[in-house]
């Protein structure tokens, strides 16, 4: 009967979401034809009204209903996450504090997404027009005796591909630096699971191997920890569910590293994997990673010199660009911006 239940009121709310997607576009389009068929002859010669009537064209089949539903799903998180967060206020109110900051990179990345997205269709309404216009030469009656007549066929096509590989270009761009972006917003996962299973999952597609998961977390400095938990590697980590323990942020990133070492992988990349060790700690964990990364590609992103004093070729960057690179050797000899920064990292 609950099963019933639930399957009907899914139904009715795909109703009821398409019934308001019909009405939000209907009013839509009659208000753009209304104000279409309201303005002066004049607007339709001006080349940047007609950016403005495309941009309105395209986005009004989709983006009013889904700003909508959007602004449903706004509301409905917005309730979960005050009464998440109400509950765990009566544990502890930092765990509150740290839930919010944990969501705002994520949540930040998504406005600046849509920011760009508004300014990229702002930006080529003009190239999109040439292109739904070049399409309809090839497409449409109207154009259609002279295309065959002339041979225009190439050069039209031509026109619209070129377009339109600008257009793909930026767009691929946009969903490239989102993507960047969105990783760099995101922590290694934490998950509460056994401590096992939470080293394996750096390689899946193998059955749990553990001797292995011993060697990884041996290698990553984090065995010794391991082993003193009540079921030890069998325990499960975190604090959701019965028995688990929790770990220190640089246990958990120490869980992290040791996924890539049972990993294995050809192609290593790391965001400041040394950024919550201390520092014997980190020494110990860095002889490991530069065994690790014999006869492999690593990539790592540091502000730790001891973390990148190792590598092969260092790259400097500075607002956005890279302004030296090389070996530490390389780079000291050069006395530059990296040799004035290894000097001052040594004096504090």
């Amino acid at each position: 009967m609950t099963f019933f239940a639930v399957s009907v009121a899914q139904i009715a709310g795909r109703l009821f979401s398409e019934r308001i997607a019909q009405s939000v576009t209907k009013y839509i389009f009659g208000l753009l034809h209304q104000k279409h068929a309201s303005l002066d002859l004049v607007y339709l010669e001006d080349a940047n009204q007609m950016d403005q009537i495309h941009r309105a064209d395209q986005e009004a089949a989709y983006r009013p209903v889904k700003l909508i539903q959007e602004g449903l799903a706004l509301v409905q998180a917005i309730i979960a996450c005050l009464v998440i967060g109400g509950l765990l206020l009566t544990v502890h109110w930092f765990i509150g504090v740290f839930l919010f900051l944990a969501i705002m990179p994520g949540f930040w990345v998504r406005i600046r997404f849509a920011t760009d997205l508004y300014r990229f269709r702002q930006q080529n309404s003009r190239k999109e027009r040439e292109n739904y216009y070049y399409n309809r030469i090839q497409t449409g009656f109207a154009f259609a005796k002279e295309i065959r007549l002339f041979g225009l066929g190439d050069y039209f096509k031509s026109r619209f591909e070129q377009i339109q590989d600008h257009l793909n270009d930026q767009k691929i761009a946009l969903v490239r630096r989102r993507a960047i972006a969105e990783i760099g917003a995101q922590a290694f996962a934490l998950y509460n699971i056994s401590a096992a299973e939470n080293i394996a999952l750096g390689s899946v597609a193998r059955p749990l191997d553990q001797d292995e998961v011993k060697k990884a977390a041996g290698n990553a400095g984090i065995d010794d920890v391991l082993e003193n938990l009540p079921l030890g590697y069998n325990n499960p980590l975190g604090n959701l569910f019965e028995k688990g323990e929790q770990l220190s942020m640089g246990q958990w990133q120490k869980m992290a590293i040791a996924r890539a070492f049972y990993r294995n992988a050809p192609i290593l990349f790391m965001d400041e994997p040394t950024s919550a060790l201390d520092a014997e700690t980190e020494l110990n964990l860095l002889q490991n990673l530069r065994s690790l990364a014999r006869n492999k590609t690593v990539l790592i992103i540091s502000h730790r010199f001891s973390t990148i004093k190792w590598a092969d070729i260092i790259y400097v960057m500075e607002e956005g660009k890279i302004i030296e690179s090389g070996s530490h050797e390389q780079l000291m000899s050069q006395r530059r911006r990296y040799f004035e920064m290894f000097e001052s990292s040594r004096m504090i």
